[in-house]
């Protein structure tokens, strides 16, 4: 299920995410998001985009940046449960 999300936008954003997720892999989370801003703006139905910067931010101490981008991804992919575990970790 996963991996679907993750592919679900197109190969340039797959690509983009890989390299924001090996940045923060090594915890180089503003990397990472200088990355997934963009990714965001250009892709902004996709669910996956939203759901790994709100990680990002969580991960940087940043909850009510985390929440709005976990609200965001219920809109786009209902079924998506990280974005549900998101949204309660944020609570």
């Amino acid at each position: 299920m996963q991996d679907l999300w993750f592919n679900a936008a197109s190969v340039e954003a797959s690509t983009l995410m890989q390299t924001a997720h090996a940045a923060a892999e090594k915890e180089n989370y503003p990397e990472s998001l200088t990355i997934l801003d963009p990714l965001v703006q250009k892709y902004p139905a996709y669910a996956e985009g939203w759901n790994r910067r709100a990680s990002f931010y969580w991960q940087m101490g940043e909850a009510e940046k985390s929440r709005a981008d976990c609200e965001r991804v219920p809109t786009l992919n209902p079924e998506h449960f990280g974005a549900w575990q998101g949204l309660a970790v944020c609570q």
